[in-house]
């Protein structure tokens, strides 16, 4: 194997990890690179990891139990794409909902994550009232 998927198993494990609940904003860092860009469904995009800790600290707070599991994985190149599963309970109902993550890497870190995922049951439930 390329030094360069070795780098990337290392990169989906911390990802892995930093997802375990308890959910740790402030392990970001440990995940993405000090400039990175994160473009997420149905919110704002964020750059730098202090923007990422806040977009984090506010989604756990809505939703404490937020969490994700790694389906599967493959790299080509610089990229690094992630299958997986989000988990969260809204109104006493467990959602789990599939997404795809695609980063892009430097020096082992993500310095941009585009994730891709249809944000209509999160919409449904809050919509319920039941957020």
């Amino acid at each position: 194997m390329s030094k360069f998927v070795g780098s990337a198993e290392d990169f989906v494990a911390r990802f892995e990890s930093f997802w375990k609940p308890p959910v740790d904003p402030d392990r970001v860092g440990e995940v993405l690179a000090d400039d990175a860009r994160l473009v997420t469904p149905g919110m704002p995009p964020t750059q730098g990891l202090e923007e990422a800790r806040e977009s984090f600290r506010r989604l756990l707070s809505l939703w404490p139990d937020f969490h994700i599991t790694v389906d599967r994985w493959s790299a080509r190149g610089d990229a690094v794409f992630i299958e997986m599963t989000m988990h969260v309970t809204i109104g006493g109902s467990l959602l789990e909902i599939p997404a795809v993550d695609r980063f892009t890497l430097r020096d082992g870190k993500g310095v941009e994550r585009v994730s891709y995922f249809d944000p209509a049951p999160l919409v449904q439930a809050m919509a319920r009232g039941a957020a």
